[in-house]
Order: C-alpha cells, then structure tokens, then sequence
C-alpha cells in the first residue's frame, strides 16, 4: 500500500520556466513587499499564494490558459476554495490583482526582475508582462518512483495511478493506493467520492 500522495513539485518545460522559484520554494510575505508578482497558475495554490501576497505587493497577476473555477460556483471542492476567493474578487472589481487567461510562452531575465511573454487563450494575441517576482505554482505530482516500471498505469499531468474503485492499481493486482493519491479512484459509484475512504486491503467494505 502506498499512501505517497502527489508531493513532488512540477515546472513545466517552458523556456525559463526553470529560471523562477517552485510554490514550494516562496519566501516569507514581507520579502515581496512593494514588488510585482507574476502567479504562474490559477488553481488553488496559486490563489493561496494570491491571498497570502496581497497585504504587501504592488500587484499581482494569475495566469494559466483556463479560467479558475470556484467552488462555490461549481458545487465542488475540486474548485478554488472559498477562503482563497478575495484575489478573484480583487480582479473583477479591479483592485489590483489581474488574471489572465494565457499560456505562458517564455520566461526571460531582465535586469530588474522577469519579462514573461503569453499569448492570451481568450483573444488570438501575444503580450508582455514585467515583472519583479515570479513563481511557478504549476502543482505536483505523484513521486511513483519505478511502479510505472512495474505496470503501474498512469494518468495526466500530476501521474495519478490509474486504480479501481477499490483504490487498486488498475493494471497490477494486489498494490493499493490510500491518502491524497486515493482520489485518482472514480469512486464506488454510490455519491462517494474516491478521497473519502482509505484503501481496504482487499475487495470489500471499505
């Protein structure tokens, strides 16, 4: 049984992507005082990062290709929490934090921070964005180590193991998953959820 979670941090390959600090790696608030701060992301890290900044920067831009969705928009804890919402609502009523839908192209140094070049998913254009701090809050993935090695199959960005209801490999008998990572689980069909319940050490009741 493996209960590892989704706890290795994850860059894209983004040209300069490499070049900007992991979520895991942001320093204390009062270090981004009086900066711009560019989020790379717009899911719930990167709103937590958001919330955390916006007594202290100067501003703050979200950007990832899709909009964010709100859990209290989407009847879901699969959306951005509650509590991290005030970024958002800063951004609709314009008080200085921007959210861009753009994919994010490259990441250049400039002499006094970042210039990050997007080309916006909602408009066919390309723009620019200085600014004095970025970081990267592009989510984790499941430190599987050689179990794909083994037959474990995986699935999408965050290399979720690809299990049954019962939170078992889908493709190798007798290895289970529990925790974080036992949400890959499509659930046991009943309104459970796969996060619910831990994994049982063989077929049953959970």
């Amino acid at each position: 049984m493996f209960a590892v979670g989704a706890a290795e941090p994850f860059t894209p390959r983004t040209p300069g992507l490499d070049q900007v600090p992991h979520y895991v790696d942001t320093r204390s608030a009062e270090t981004y005082a009086g900066k711009r701060v560019f989020i790379v992301g717009k899911q719930n890290s990167a709103f937590e990062l958001a919330t955390g900044l916006l007594p202290v920067a100067r501003s703050i831009v979200l950007a990832s290709p899709r909009p964010p969705t709100l859990s209290v928009n989407a009847h879901s804890l699969n959306g951005i929490s509650a509590r991290c919402v005030q970024p958002w609502e800063d951004h609709v009523v314009g008080g200085g934090v921007t959210s861009l839908n753009a994919a994010i192209e490259r990441v250049d140094r400039a002499a006094d921070g970042y210039r990050i070049h997007l080309r916006r998913t909602d408009a066919d254009h390309t723009m620019e964005v200085d600014a004095d701090e970025v970081i990267a809050a592009t989510g984790f993935v499941c430190p599987l180590q050689d179990l794909p090695e083994v037959g474990v199959a995986t699935y999408g960005q965050q290399r979720w193991p690809v299990l049954t209801p019962w939170w078992e490999s889908a493709t190798v008998s007798g290895i289970y998953f529990a925790g974080t990572i036992g949400q890959a689980s499509p659930g046991l069909g009943s309104g459970a959820p796969g996060h619910r319940a831990a994994a049982p050490a063989s077929g049953g009741d959970a």
